[in-house]
């Protein structure tokens, strides 16, 4: 199979994802943090290494606040409720995910925030959209680091400056751009930063994270064991307030070898994104009937419609037909697609990883020029 839906989630990791995982569910196949015994100190130490790892790797701000989560939509989830100011106002992007939306819009219905979706007019979310859209109440901006749609980067970096100055909590969903785009959350003042182990990391599904600044209190949505304080309503600090019950040790060590391996080939993977992206683009402007969403950009991501054919039927035909793994429809993104005109046949998304090639996109154009025969 040609696999080009790596936005949702990597098919193909470094042999050393696979190597550290399995190492843990044959030989460490214990619950972190709930005994004094060996094996069980041991495990509690990997994972504290993890949480350095990737604190330095985004340059954050303590171990203790890099808090794991089973993915990116419940680090957001915990990170939009856990700050809830009620009678404040927030603002997010038409380019949000529904796990952005969601939270926001329940939040919203419920009477306990007001809610402001900037509409970017060329492109990127910048901070001037942002900025129109402040008011004296609002504690909140929620941003997709890019778009999960087409791929397109929003600035966040100045919108962060801008946040810091008004005093207004950033929240960066990092879904897409962890692994793939620079993120340093101290110098781009993300007070907030969600992200899922399995796309641009690389590491195994079942771990996410939720990263926040030492000044910042999030309250927990979950409470249960945390294998100390039992006798308190809650554990009295962080990471044990956010993470109840048993973590997922294989995926949590599968990311600690993932981060390391993306660290160390970091300027490597950018630069083929945006060789197999640009070369894409370039082949894909020269077939008539196909219209681009996309530019070239370092999340690999290249969005287009066809022919007017309703995409998941395209991508039906694509995987039946030809093997090839591809994201047709809406991408739960449904503001997204209001924003762009394509509500009624959704786009046909390609995401490549560091273990696709131009001759697969070669291949992809060739099959795609076929769909035709095959639709109705």
């Amino acid at each position: 199979m040609i696999f080009f839906d790596n936005a949702a989630t990597g098919a193909i990791k470094p042999n050393c994802v696979y190597e550290g995982a399995i190492n843990v569910m044959k030989y460490l196949s214990i619950n972190a943090g709930r005994g004094s015994y060996r094996l069980a100190l041991y495990a509690d130490e990997l994972i504290y290494k993890t949480r350095k790892e990737i604190c330095s790797f985004f340059n954050g701000y303590s171990p203790e606040r890099v808090i794991f989560t089973k993915n990116c939509t419940e680090a957001l989830n915990v990170a939009i409720f856990g700050t809830l100011k009620k009678g404040g106002h927030v603002i997010a992007s038409a380019y949000e995910h529904n796990s952005v939306l969601r939270p926001l819009y329940n939040l919203e219905d419920k009477g306990l925030i007001t809610l402001t979706i900037v509409k970017p007019q060329n492109g990127a979310v910048l901070k001037e959209d942002i900025l129109n859209a402040i008011t004296p109440k609002t504690y909140l901006v929620c941003l997709t680091g890019a778009s999960n749609v087409t791929g397109e980067i929003n600035d966040y970096e100045a919108i962060g400056s801008l946040l810091k100055q008004k005093g207004i909590l950033f929240l960066v969903d990092g879904a897409q751009i962890a692994g793939h785009a620079f993120i340093d959350l101290k110098e781009q003042n993300i007070d907030i930063f969600c992200f899922s182990g399995h796309k641009g990391m690389d590491a195994l599904q079942g771990v996410g994270c939720l990263i926040f600044n030492k000044e910042l209190e999030i309250k927990p949505l979950t409470f249960g064991g945390s294998g100390s304080e039992t006798f308190s309503k809650t554990p009295s600090g962080y990471p044990e307030l956010l993470e109840s019950g048993t973590l997922n040790l294989p995926s949590i060590i599968s990311l600690f070898h993932a981060t390391v391996y993306t660290k160390k080939n970091f300027t490597v993977k950018q630069k083929l994104m945006l060789e197999l992206t640009d070369y894409a683009v370039k082949n894909l402007k020269k077939i008539k009937g196909v219209k681009l969403y996309s530019k070239q950009n370092p999340i690999g991501i290249v969005a287009l419609s066809y022919n007017d054919y309703y995409t998941p039927e395209i991508a039906g035909v694509l995987g039946d037909k030809f093997d090839i793994a591809t994201r047709g429809g809406f991408h739960c993104a449904p503001l997204c697609h209001e924003l762009l005109n394509t509500k009624q046949n959704g786009l046909l998304r390609l995401s490549f990883s560091w273990f696709n090639d131009k001759k697969e996109i070669d291949y992809f154009i060739e099959k795609l020029l076929k769909v035709p025969l095959y639709v109705y």
